[in-house]
């Protein structure tokens, strides 16, 4: 055989394994994400079987009309109905407008920073087709944001709910969160908060309706695209709806820039300020550079509260 054929043969043979390996990895591949499916199926099914109150029944303490995106500012509430201004003991309340994994509520209710982080892993980034793509591992990251938020509660909230005469474990927490990624979060956090009402893959905004949602998300280099519509809640019109100007109202809101709609609009209420007593934020003005009059209606909102008596901090990591 010459050398040339010999070169031949062998370059045919490496090729030949290359393409086998390449086959061989693609396979085990397919199989771990096939796992991931199954898992988060799993666990789904298994945090379903649970006698918490479904979507459905929770969302009929909150009569929200399916209107057309886009809707507009709804601040008015003279057609809307609050709970009766009785006799009854003044009550707190929770609001987790942006829920994320979970923390904040768990924080709130007293759990420390490493246990409030505990559905980090409950987590999961949807891809386009809406199939699990993968866990969400974010613990460590996680972890130090939430000591910072305890620092942050310990410092006003807490001392302020002490000497209203209550424990936080004792209010009502009201947890808003619109991106299915985090559906067995949601589940999972209804069962484990004594006094919970949550609203799963609904968006807070400044008047009822439907939102559509663009989101991309990257972990560990792969990128993630998913497109959704979710029901959309007048949070103005919730705050009216469950609590008095008794009450005890602590708000966390960090929902990526929705702030920027809803915060001047919840000021044109002195009505609806009237029911806050606390309000955390994380402001996110890296995204509106472009539109600094944006900013600055949130800066404005911001003043009236503070200038109303509601204690504001920007500083929620």
């Amino acid at each position: 055989m010459s050398s040339r054929r010999r070169s031949t043969c062998y370059l045919t043979v490496v090729c030949i394994l290359c393409v086998y390996l390449v086959l061989i990895f693609e396979t085990e591949k397919l199989k771990k994400m096939r796992s991931l499916d199954r898992t988060g199926a799993a666990t789904e099914q298994s945090l379903a079987g649970t006698n918490a109150p479904k979507q459905e029944e929770q969302l009929t303490h909150y009569d929200a009309p399916q209107e057309q995106v886009p809707c507009t500012c709804d601040s008015q509430t003279s057609d809307w109905d609050g709970p009766p201004e009785d006799d009854s003991p003044p009550k707190c309340f929770f609001f987790d407008v942006g829920v994320n994994v979970g923390s904040s509520s768990l924080a709130f209710v007293g759990d420390d920073a490493e246990s409030s982080c505990m559905l980090c892993s409950l987590a999961r980034p949807l891809g386009d087709d809406h199939k699990v793509s993968g866990p969400w591992e974010y613990t460590k990251d996680c972890i130090h944001q939430t000591a910072v938020s305890i620092d942050l509660l310990k410092e006003e909230t807490f001392p302020a709910l002490l000497r209203e005469g209550f424990d936080p474990k004792d209010c009502r927490v009201v947890m808003i969160e619109g991106s299915k990624e985090f559906d067995l979060v949601m589940d999972k956090l209804e069962t484990v908060i004594k006094d919970s009402l949550v609203f799963k893959n609904t968006a807070a905004w400044m008047c009822d309706g439907r939102l559509q949602f663009n989101q991309r998300t990257t972990i560990e280099g792969r990128n993630f695209k998913n497109k959704f519509e979710v029901t959309a809640v007048n949070f103005l019109r919730l705050l009216y709806t469950l609590t008095r100007e008794k009450d005890f109202v602590v708000v966390k809101m960090d929902i990526e820039g929705g702030e920027y709609e809803i915060l001047p609009c919840l000021v044109d209420n002195k009505e609806i300020i009237s029911l806050l007593d606390i309000f955390y934020i994380e402001a996110h003005d890296r995204f509106m550079v472009a539109k600094p009059e944006i900013i600055a209606k949130k800066d404005d909102a911001f003043d009236l509260l503070r200038q109303s008596g509601v204690k504001v901090s920007t500083r929620w990591p």
